[in-house]
């Protein structure tokens, strides 16, 4: 998909209220998606805060605080004006795939927050968060699992374009040949705890029916995984 398509359904669909009808709204507790990163991070305040694929900037505003420097970038227009309607950060309109438009050895934490998989080119991205990070700097992978158990029964779990997602050992692999190193390796499957929020009646009743068993899914089948970084050098 070109730049420009992927720009325009941001802009127009996913961040465009009036269009974005996927989600169905329930009356159970909301998931609160930014406790993890903050509590994995050992924050410390005036340290400076990269979060790649921004949106409208709810993360950042929760980390400026805990007393953060705070950057955002994002290829969407519209996010990137919603996100300064909050954040007194700096926020960047542009397409992360082209490069990171900082100086190097700039950032103490790093986080891509559910977005590695929407780029095509993975590698270079990875490579411009290994220049821009300091020796010292902690970084935050969110990522989709390509093996998610229910993907293997043929369910579908995102709706935006531009997906390469991976398993486990894939992810692991194009992370640290593009100088990166996992110290520490997570699961999520949140996904399927979270009732509040699905984006059909049909994908709400199989949360429904997966949610009690989600504690017996092994590692490498589920839902996210999470990984702890810093540079390799």
């Amino acid at each position: 998909m070109k730049q420009t398509c992927i720009q325009q359904y941001y802009d127009e669909h996913y961040y465009n209220s009036s269009q974005n009808k996927q989600w169905i709204k329930l009356p159970f507790p909301q998931a609160d998606y930014y406790v993890t990163p903050l509590k994995l991070l050992d924050i410390q305040r005036g340290r400076k805060l990269l979060d790649i694929a921004c949106g409208t900037g709810k993360f950042l505003r929760r980390a400026e605080d805990l007393g953060l420097q705070c950057y955002g970038i994002d290829i969407s227009k519209t996010a990137i004006r919603k996100a300064r309607a909050i954040v007194k950060g700096v926020l960047n309109y542009a397409n992360v795939d082209k490069g990171l438009p900082y100086n190097d050895k700039f950032f103490d934490y790093i986080t891509c927050l559910g977005s590695l998989e929407h780029f095509k080119n993975q590698s270079r991205v990875l490579r411009e968060i290994r220049r821009v990070a300091k020796k010292t700097c902690q970084i935050y992978f969110l990522v989709p699992n390509n093996d998610f158990i229910l993907h293997k029964l043929g369910y579908e779990t995102d709706f935006q374009p531009v997906v390469n997602r991976h398993s486990l050992t894939e992810y692991r692999s194009l992370i640290e040949r593009n100088g990166l190193k996992i110290y520490r390796t997570l699961r999520d499957n949140m996904y399927l705890t979270n009732l509040a929020e699905s984006s059909s009646l049909l994908k709400l009743l199989t949360k429904l029916v997966f949610r009690p068993f989600v504690s017996l899914i092994p590692f490498s089948l589920s839902y996210n995984f999470i990984f702890l970084c810093q540079t390799s050098n």
